[in-house]
């Protein structure tokens, strides 16, 4: 991983001190925070400069790469092409498509020579990593009411992850990749994918 957030950047965010647990366990509490974020999100968020091969689509000018911070060169069948990125809501300047100049053919090869994943982690992912990193890591069920005659007690089954979930919500969508769709054919208007 390209990026390591610190124990006092992580204090920051959650605006208390680390218990003396989570500072001396600080590294496998963070990769195991960052996992949980790269299941929400459904992609990697480490950073790797590195060439892709994707396989062009009949009539398609848009290709769908993955979460990435930056596009250095877009090669059709050998020959550079021009290209502009997007990602659905221009989050922190990252993309997750690219448009090529012209449409391609199913038998087309397209390479990307870029740096996929996150070159410097958005202060919003950042938060969420943080607030993750403090969940537990066993139990959390908490007491919603208590009764002392014929005793009962009454348990919230919400864990912090779905807390967590719920409350940054809109962050956690702007970055998915989990609902990406292939669309068979459409264009970029007005930054928004549109099937015609």
């Amino acid at each position: 991983m390209q990026y390591n957030l610190t124990k006092e950047q992580v204090e920051g965010y959650l605006r208390r001190s680390l218990t003396p647990f989570e500072s001396d366990n600080f590294d496998n509490l963070l990769r195991i925070a960052i996992s949980k974020l790269e299941a929400l999100i459904c992609s990697k968020v480490g950073y790797i400069e590195e060439e892709r091969t994707f396989q062009g689509r009949d009539g398609m000018r848009s290709v769908f790469i993955g979460l990435c911070s930056e596009v250095k060169s877009v090669k059709v069948n050998s020959n550079s092409v021009d290209f502009t990125t997007y990602l659905g809501d221009n989050a922190s300047q990252l993309c997750d498509n690219i448009v090529l100049n012209k449409p391609t053919r199913h038998t087309d090869v397209i390479t990307v020579h870029g740096g996929f994943g996150l070159k410097v982690i958005p202060e919003e992912l950042a938060q969420v990593i943080s607030e993750l990193f403090a969940v537990k890591l066993a139990g959390g069920d908490k007491i919603t009411s208590k009764k002392v005659e014929d005793f009962s007690i009454t348990y919230d089954k919400t864990s912090e992850t779905d807390r967590i979930i719920e409350s940054y919500k809109s962050i956690l969508d702007k970055y998915s990749q989990c609902s990406q769709i292939t669309l068979r054919s459409g264009e970029i208007r007005n930054d928004r994918i549109r099937c015609i």
